[in-house]
């Protein structure tokens, strides 16, 4: 079951060490999804997840972008699109 609180990144995992986060924010759900493709992982490297710690300002602009994303689904709605 997701709790929304606890959210996961995606990190791809290099043998030479050389680590890049590729996504945040998703659910566990969402996170295993991911690591379950066979186009994350090969020689070398695979994508795994990890708890995602947001900041308050990462919080912050997540919760503007909802904000941006809600009013625009609004005003096309009032269009009839």
């Amino acid at each position: 079951m997701n709790d929304p609180d606890r959210l996961y990144k995606i990190i791809r995992f290099r043998r030479d060490g050389l680590n890049q986060v590729l996504e945040r924010g998703l659910t566990l759900d969402e996170a295993q999804a991911h690591c379950e493709r066979e186009d994350t992982h090969g020689e070398g490297w695979f994508d795994g997840y990890d708890l995602d710690v947001l900041t308050d300002e990462d919080r912050a602009e997540r919760e503007q972008d909802e904000m941006r994303w809600r009013d625009a689904i609004r005003k096309l709605g009032a269009l009839g699109i």
